[in-house]
């Protein structure tokens, strides 16, 4: 699809956070990356490219929505995920409410996703890098839940690690949940999106505070 620098307009752009490489897959911490490579899978794009210090590829006939799609894999490792989308972000000038990053979330029990625009960063490294680099945190969020460590567990190594035999069911389901509330953003809107799924959401979570509805 893409044979020449030109890049064709897009509408929409979707970013998986998450950490390259085989050494982190199926890792609690690149939940973004799947989501973002189910919604290729759904939608039988060409193979990713890359650029941008990214992997991407552009959905141009998504059912129901109107525009093309960037799905976008920063390849920067987590902690500098904002490098990689800034250079996109730019490149193509979408507007941040039409921006959806999708992210693992320790303040959300494993499997629960919930949706939301604007806020801080939850202390999540990626997504504030993200926010540091665009100069703003309007760009609308899926987050999917992956609860936080028990007993002694550090949480860097927590999410470093793969998810354990009981829960690849439920986290594999989440994916699909995420990857549908993505889609339900992109057709009907933000607003229809939370209301359908984010009810679904830890009522004790609070982590929202400041956000936009």
């Amino acid at each position: 699809m893409f044979r020449s620098r030109r890049l064709p307009a897009v509408s929409w752009l979707v970013v998986g956070l998450g950490n390259p490489t085989p050494r982190y897959e199926g890792t609690r911490h690149s939940v973004g990356f799947e989501v973002a490579t189910e919604l290729a899978r759904r939608w039988r794009v060409d193979p990713p490219q890359s650029r941008f210090d990214a992997l991407f590829s552009v959905a141009e006939r998504v059912p129901r929505v109107s525009g093309s799609v960037l799905l976008l894999w920063p390849q920067t490792y987590m902690n500098l995920s904002g490098v990689a989308v800034g250079k996109v972000f730019r490149r193509l000038d979408v507007p941040q409410e039409r921006t959806i990053v999708v992210h693992d979330d320790l303040d959300l029990s494993l499997g629960r996703i919930k949706i939301k625009r604007g806020g801080g960063s939850g202390g999540h490294n990626g997504v504030q890098s993200v926010i540091d680099e665009l100069g703003t945190a309007g760009f609308c969020r899926v987050r999917c839940g992956i609860d936080r460590p028990e007993n002694s567990w550090a949480v860097s190594d927590y999410v470093l690690a793969p998810f354990g035999e009981n829960e690849i069911p439920i986290a594999s389901e989440m994916v699909q949940q995420a990857s549908d509330a993505v889609i339900e953003i992109l057709a009907r809107g933000l607003h229809a999106a939370m209301n359908k799924y984010n009810h679904n959401a830890d009522p004790s979570d609070g982590s929202d505070s400041g956000g936009e509805p």
